[in-house]
C-alpha cells in the first residue's frame, strides 16, 4: 500500500520505506497498519514504542489517566489524556421571546437542574424556565412555563426561589399586583417540580392567584407586599425560612415556609422572629445556613436606620427542635454610622473553615467587607475586622452585590455591578485563611474584577432591582461534571426595548475560573487507544490500542449511557470521553475517529480507524 499521511500520523505496511521528517516534526506518529507497530519520529530518526506491536502497549502517564478514556502520545513519547477545553465563563441567554427582567434563580440538585423565573417584560406575566448546564458551559432550556399572570396588567414581581432538598420541590415568592393605590401588591407562593426528561416544572398551586376576600387559602401569603428577602434552605430542619422586609412596616420577619406554598404553621410567623432592636427603617435583609460544631443554625444580617444613625447588625439562630422556632444569640454590629445606612448587605458561610464573610456597600457605594465567628455555646457573633472601618474590597462604585461560597473551590464568590460608563457585571473571589482573620482577594481593590458581561450604550448591564427582589444577583452553587457556580442577572436593550435576562456559568477550571488547558488538532492526530485503568502522573500505564478489546468501559467515561450498548460503534469525543454513533457538537470539540464497536456492556473492540483515520 501507499503511505497515507494525515495531519501528524504516517501509516503504512511495514515493507514501505518510512519518511524521513524534518527536526522540527518530533512527536510524529508512524503505525504499520499490518503488525500494528507505532513509531515515533524524535527529529533525526525512527523509534519503535515500547510495547507496540500486540494489542496493548505501556507507556509512561503525563498526568492523570482515566480508565477507558481515550489517550494520545505527547511528543515527549507519553500517555496523555485528552481533556478537552472548556471556558470557565460562558454566558446564555434565558430567552423569553418576551424580554426577561428581574430574574431569580436555584438549582433542584435532585433533577441536576437549573431553575428561573422572571418578570416577562411583554405583558409583565411571570414565566419559568428549567435549562441543563451543559459541559462547556451552555445552558439548554425547556419551554417557557407561565406559573402566574398577575391580578391586573401590572402583573408580578418575582421575589425568591429556593430549592427543598427535603421534598425535592422548588418554592417561589412573588408579589402580585392588585387594584388601588401605587405598588399594591399581595405576596403569594407556589411550589414546583421539575421534570429533567423534557426540562419542564409544573406548578401548584396552579393558574392565577388572587386575593381572598375572607381567611387565607394555599398560595396566598400576605396582603401587604414585601420590598426585599432572601431564603434558604436548612437541612437540620428540613424547611425553607425567609428573611424579608415588608414595607408598611419595615420590619424584618422569619417565617418557615411549608410544601404547599403557605407560612408553617397556620400562616403565623415565628415567635423569635424579630431579633433585632433597631427597626424603625430596615432597608436590607440576608440570610445565610451555617452548621457550626455540627449543630445547624441561621445566620441573619440586616440593616437600619434609627435615630439618624445608621447599622448594620448580625445575628445568629439555632432552630429548636420542638417547634421550629429559632434560640438567637447576642446581636452584633459590624457598622455604626451617622453617615450612612450600608447597603447591599450579603452573608455567607465558610463551611471549610467555620468563619463567615458580611459584604455591603458604604456612603460612596464603595465595596466593603467584614468577618465573623460564632461561639459554639452562645451563638454569640465576634466580627473580627473592625465594625466600622472594615476592609475594603473595591474602591469605586458598585451595586448589586451578592455572594455565593464554592465549597468544591473552597472560596467565596462576590458578584456585582460596577457602576462605569455601561455598568458592567464583574465578579471577585475571597478566600478565608484559617490560621487568622485576614481574607485573600482574586484582585485589589483599583481593579474590577473578573468580568461577566461588558456593557455598551445600547446593551446597559442590569441586576434584579432592589424593589421586590432578593439580592439583585442571584447565585447558586451546581453539582455539574464541572461544578461552580451560577450567576443570574439581566441587560437593558435600549436599542430594541426587549430586555433579557442571563445565567452565566462559573466553572472550578483553573485559577479564579480561568480556562484550563485542553486538546488541541495535533494531539487528536496522536490518538492510540483507551486507558486499560486508572494511571496517576509517572506511574507506567497500559494502553488499548487497535486489535485489541478493553474490557473495562465504565459508564463515567461513556457520554450520554451508564454503559456500553452491544453491538453499537462509539466514537471519541475531544474530552476523552465515548459517544455511541457519530457525533454531532456534543461538546466543542469533536473528533472524527470511530473508535470501536461494543461486544459488551463494558469491552469495546478498538477499530484500525484510530491508527489509519
Amino acid at each position: 500500500m501507499a503511505i497515507g499521511y494525515i495531519g501528524n500520523t504516517v501509516s503504512g505496511l511495514s515493507s514501505d520505506p518510512k519518511p524521513s521528517p524534518s527536526a522540527n516534526e518530533k512527536g510524529l506518529i508512524f503505525v504499520e497498519t499490518d503488525t500494528d507497530k507505532i513509531y515515533q519520529w524524535d527529529t533525526d530518526s525512527w523509534n519503535e514504542i515500547a510495547g507496540s506491536g500486540g494489542t496493548t502497549t505501556t507507556l509512561v502517564a503525563n498526568g492523570a489517566l482515566t480508565t477507558g478514556k481515550g489517550v494520545y502520545v505527547d511528543s515527549n513519547g507519553k500517555a496523555t489524556a485528552l481533556a478537552e477545553t472548556y471556558a470557565a465563563v460562558v454566558n446564555t441567554s434565558i430567552g423569553s421571546a418576551g424580554g426577561a427582567v428581574r430574574p431569580i434563580m436555584c438549582y433542584d440538585t435532585n433533577a441536576d437542574r437549573v431553575v428561573v423565573a422572571y418578570q416577562r417584560e411583554s405583558n409583565n406575566h411571570g414565566e419559568s424556565r428549567v435549562g441543563e448546564v451543559n459541559a462547556d458551559g451552555s445552558i439548554s432550556w425547556g419551554t417557557a412555563v407561565e406559573f402566574d399572570q398577575g391580578s391586573t396588567s401590572q402583573g408580578i414581581r418575582p421575589l425568591c426561589m429556593v430549592f427543598n432538598a427535603s421534598t425535592n420541590k422548588v418554592q417561589i415568592v412573588y408579589n402580585s399586583y392588585d387594584t388601588g393605590g401605587t405598588n399594591n401588591y399581595k405576596l403569594y407562593s407556589k411550589v414546583g417540580t421539575v421534570d429533567n426528561s423534557d426540562n419542564s416544572i409544573t406548578w401548584i398551586p396552579s393558574g392565577n392567584l388572587e386575593y381572598p376576600e375572607m381567611g387565607h387559602h394555599q398560595g396566598y401569603l400576605s396582603g401587604t407586599a414585601v420590598t426585599q428577602g432572601q431564603a434558604v434552605y436548612h437541612p437540620g430542619a428540613t424547611k425553607l425560612y425567609w428573611h424579608y422586609i415588608q414595607s408598611s412596616a419595615n420590619v424584618r420577619q422569619l417565617e418557615v415556609l411549608d410544601p404547599s406554598g403557605t407560612p408553617d404553621p397556620d400562616h403565623q410567623s415565628l415567635s423569635d422572629s424579630t431579633p433585632f432592636s433597631n427597626t424603625s427603617t430596615a432597608s436590607w435583609t440576608g440570610i445565610a445556613y451555617a452548621s457550626v460544631n455540627s449543630t445547624h443554625r441561621l445566620l441573619l444580617a440586616t440593616a437600619t436606620d434609627s435615630g439618624g444613625n445608621g447599622y448594620g447588625q448580625l445575628v445568629c439562630g439555632t432552630v429548636e427542635s420542638d417547634d421550629d422556632d429559632v434560640s438567637w444569640g447576642s446581636v452584633a454590629t459590624f457598622v455604626t454610622s451617622d453617615l450612612y445606612i450600608p447597603n447591599d448587605v450579603v452573608i455567607g458561610w465558610d463551611s471549610d473553615n467555620e468563619k463567615g464573610l458580611v459584604v455591603y456597600t458604604d456612603n460612596n457605594s464603595y465595596g466593603k467587607f467584614a468577618t465573623f465567628t460564632i461561639n459554639t455555646g452562645t451563638n454569640a457573633i465576634t466580627v473580627n475586622s473592625g465594625t466600622n472601618e472594615a476592609g475594603f474590597f473595591m474602591s469605586s462604585d458598585i451595586n448589586s452585590v451578592n455572594i455565593m461560597y464554592n465549597e468544591d473551590a473552597n472560596h467565596f464568590v462576590i458578584a456585582y455591578r460596577n457602576n462605569d460608563t455601561y455598568d458592567d457585571i464583574h465578579f471577585k473571589t475571597a478566600t478565608l485563611n484559617g490560621s487568622d482573620n485576614t481574607v485573600s482577594w482574586s484582585s485589589n481593590d483599583s481593579t474590577g474584577g473578573i468580568v461577566i458581561y461588558t456593557g455598551s450604550s445600547s446593551n446597559e448591564a442590569r441586576s434584579t432591582e432592589l424593589t421586590y427582589s432578593p439580592a439583585n444577583i442571584n447565585m447558586v452553587n451546581y453539582p455539574d461534571a464541572t461544578p461552580g457556580v451560577l450567576v443570574c442577572w439581566w441587560r437593558d436593550v435600549a436599542s430594541t426595548g426587549s430586555p433579557q435576562g442571563y445565567v452565566t456559568r462559573l466553572a472550578n477550571l483553573g485559577t479564579n475560573y480561568n480556562q484550563s488547558a485542553g486538546v488541541t488538532l495535533s494531539d487528536e492526530e496522536r490518538v492510540i487507544g483507551l486507558s486499560q485503568g486508572t494511571f496517576s502522573d509517572g506511574q507506567t500505564a497500559t494502553i488499548t490500542l487497535a486489535g485489541g478489546t478493553n474490557t473495562s468501559v465504565p459508564g463515567g467515561s461513556i457520554t450520554g449511557e451508564s454503559s456500553l450498548t452491544v453491538g453499537s460503534t462509539y466514537y471519541l469525543l475531544g474530552d476523552g470521553t465515548l459517544k455511541k454513533d457519530a457525533p454531532s457538537a456534543v461538546n466543542s470539540v469533536t473528533l472524527d475517529i470511530r473508535m470501536g464497536i461494543a461486544l459488551s456492556s463494558t469491552s469495546l473492540f478498538i477499530l484500525n480507524d484510530v491508527v489509519s483515520y
